[in-house]
C-alpha cells in the first residue's frame, strides 16, 4: 500500500523530477529530510475549498493530500 501511495506522490508531483543542478538538494531531498511538504492550492469547489469563517480547508483533493501525508509521515502545509 505504501509503495501505491508513494508511486501516485511522485507522478502527481512532476516538480520532483525537474532538479537541474545535481549539486543543489533536490525538492524529493528536501520534503524527505524535513518530512514537511508545502502546497500550494487554488479554490476550486468540490475539489478543494477553504472555509471563510474557520479558515479550514475541505474537499477531495484536500483529503487526499492529507491522506498520502498520513501515509508516508510527512506532514502537509
Amino acid at each position: 500500500m505504501k509503495k501505491l501511495i508513494l508511486t501516485l506522490f511522485l507522478v502527481l508531483m512532476p516538480f520532483l523530477a525537474l532538479a537541474a543542478d545535481k549539486e543543489k538538494e533536490s525538492a524529493f531531498d528536501r520534503v524527505m529530510r524535513t518530512k514537511t511538504l508545502r502546497c500550494g492550492y487554488t479554490i476550486y469547489p468540490p475539489f478543494f475549498s477553504k472555509d471563510p469563517n474557520t479558515g479550514e480547508f475541505s474537499g477531495l483533493f484536500h483529503d487526499f493530500t492529507e491522506q498520502i501525508g498520513k501515509e508516508l509521515g510527512i506532514k502537509i502545509e
